[in-house]
């Protein structure tokens, strides 16, 4: 059927009704969306209860880390050196943080590794229920990934864990939380100093502040420093598997705006390399390179 104009000269045709879904496609569409989505939380509550399993088999035996944490600081709550534990109950992390497991190693040791252990699991779980409910499938797969660096840092009761969940939490309010988050993560474990990569300018601020006063304070309490180094350089560990663990900080941005976040990261990681080609440039005496563009490097 045509629609003629005024003039009857000009045919204008009707736009037809867009074509609606047969009941059936509609029907098998939701059941493989539906279906995904249980596939996707199954293959989460099989993961969580292997790593259950295996927390439960190990029973008193875990909590290595832990136990160094708690006994540094009851060691310093009596006046004596958190740093004279032989290792594997070793403490091996900054002077300054010493204070900030006093409240926690005030506790009974079954209370304070309870405790730790529990807070660690609820976090843990509510991460996974986060990324889940906007990528169940996606989010599925990463934990079973990271399943093993994850159960280990529970087994040990490693605080890198809980301070992955920590900044996961703080990124999902105020930029200057996640900075100072970040900051004091990258204070006492090097290993997150990566996250910073995921910031906004805003947060990198803080970030810096809350890392220059962690330095600050270990410059202050140098002699401390010292018997950390110390510790750090006699120690004798397996392959840091369980540091894979902070990649799970990285899942806030990249389940939000995963094009966005993987740009920013590309452009931050050009511009620390064109900055580190500067600075060679300027301590060989070649010459100068702008900072911020990478293109005008010399390969």
């Amino acid at each position: 059927m045509q629609c003629w104009t005024a003039r009857m000269d000009v045919p204008i045709p009707r736009r037809s009704a867009p074509a609606r879904p047969s009941f059936a496609r509609a029907l098998v569409g939701r059941f493989s969306s539906g279906g995904l989505r249980l596939a996707a939380y199954g293959l989460i509550g099989a993961t969580a209860a292997v790593l259950l399993g295996v927390l439960l088999w190990r029973g008193r035996s875990a909590g290595v880390d832990a136990l160094a944490y708690w006994l540094a600081a009851r060691t310093w709550i009596a006046g004596g050196d958190p740093y004279s534990g032989s290792c594997p109950l070793c403490y091996a992390y900054a002077p300054w943080a010493v204070p900030i497991f006093a409240p926690w190693a005030a506790l009974p040791w079954d209370w304070a590794f309870g405790l730790l252990r529990a807070t660690t699991l609820v976090g843990l779980g509510w991460s996974v229920a986060w990324a889940a409910r906007r990528r169940p499938m996606v989010t599925a797969l990463a934990f079973l990934a990271l399943s093993v660096p994850i159960g280990i840092n529970l087994d040990t009761g490693n605080i890198t864990l809980p301070l992955v969940l920590v900044f996961w939490a703080t990124s999902l309010a105020d930029s200057r939380w996640a900075g100072i988050a970040w900051g004091l993560a990258a204070g006492m474990k090097w290993i997150t100093l990566p996250l910073w990569f995921l910031l906004s300018r805003p947060a990198r601020r803080w970030g810096a502040g809350m890392l220059g006063v962690t330095v600050v304070a270990s410059l202050v309490l140098l002699p401390a420093t010292i018997e950390q180094a110390r510790t750090v350089i006699h120690m004798d560990r397996p392959l840091p598997i369980d540091y894979l663990v902070v990649l799970w900080g990285a899942v806030p941005w990249l389940w939000r705006e995963p094009v966005a976040t993987l740009r920013r990261c590309v452009a931050r990681a050009a511009w620390l390399d064109a900055g580190w080609q500067h600075g060679v440039r300027m301590w060989t005496g070649r010459g100068k390179v702008p900072i911020g563009r990478p293109d005008l490097v010399e390969k």
